[in-house]
């Protein structure tokens, strides 16, 4: 439930309000949110991919997006419907999310979509961070989970169990041998869990469940609800209204010299108006914080 209430949370960043129902929909919200979208050919995306199934994406118009569409709820091989799709760039970030994995992204142009594509292919959440379109780098962090090193809904470590009846797509992307490396590596995070950093499967430094989880609370503890009165009688709040760990940047990466970096994305509101930033939590390599720093 709290990764469902996340997922949703960074869904309200998103100022178009036709994009925000449809990632609401698709990321937990259900098809009722697809009933608040007025471009057509969109909702009718959104009611299919929110269980209406393939029959949905006969209503819509754009061609492209029609192909897109069956290849994402269609039960027959779903990378031929990509070939339908006229545009190079949504062609191959069809392909990579309908089983052809990531080596598709690379052939994208457009840098937004390719991290985005990235991201729902293995790369996990840091890879949002590249995409500079606001709307599009908050869809992308909702629909990608909060570790990139493994997709628990998918994979569960402890039952030793692949769960292909609820994402085929990523077991289609990965390849029966690559789940074998998420197994393995998945056992070794249960035995290293109490070392501050660790290898994730792709060969990359992270940060433990813990060191997460202290610097978030650095960071709620730098942010408290507040409310005062000025002089006339008028309240000012000021409320955290988003705190989300987004990234890990490893020494050598960033300005903190030779020290690891967990980035937040943070949101502050003050009364009806939002502070967004990214917040770094400095950490050495024994996982002590040695402070807190406004990112970007």
């Amino acid at each position: 439930m709290a990764m469902a209430h996340a997922q949703s949370g960074q869904c309200g960043l998103i100022k178009d309000s036709d994009r925000q129902a449809y990632c609401r929909a698709v990321n937990s919200g259900g098809s009722g949110q697809c009933g608040l979208i007025k471009d057509h050919d969109l909702q009718a995306m959104c009611r299919a991919e929110t269980g209406g199934g393939s029959g949905q994406c006969g209503f819509i118009k754009n061609r492209d997006m029609q192909a897109e569409c069956r290849a994402k709820t269609g039960t027959q091989a779903q990378s031929g419907q990509c070939g339908l799709v006229k545009d190079s760039d949504r062609q191959a970030y069809c392909r990579a999310t309908s089983g052809g994995g990531s080596r598709q992204c690379g052939l994208i142009k457009d840098r937004d979509l390719q991290a985005m594509c990235r991201a729902e292919t293995g790369g996990g959440l840091g890879q949002c961070g590249f995409i500079k379109s606001r709307d599009m780098q908050a869809e992308c962090r909702a629909k990608t989970r909060l570790h990139a090193t493994l997709d628990h809904s998918c994979f569960d470590s402890i039952a030793m169990e692949t769960k292909m009846h609820r994402c085929p797509n990523r077991i289609s992307a990965f390849g029966f041998t690559q789940m074998l490396v998420l197994l393995i590596a998945s056992t070794a995070f249960a035995q290293t869990a109490s070392a501050p950093f660790f290898i994730n499967a792709y060969g990359h430094a992270e940060p433990s469940k813990q060191v997460v989880q202290n610097c978030w609370q650095q960071i709620r503890h730098r942010f408290p609800d507040r409310s005062s009165k000025d002089r006339y009688g008028n309240t000012s709040i000021s409320k955290l209204a988003t705190l989300l760990y987004i990234n890990h940047l490893p020494p050598g990466s960033h300005r903190f010299g030779n020290n690891h970096a967990l980035l937040y994305q943070v949101a502050v509101k003050h009364n009806n108006d939002y502070d967004n930033f990214q917040q770094a939590c400095v950490v050495n390599s024994a996982g002590k914080i040695l402070g807190l720093e406004r990112y970007r």
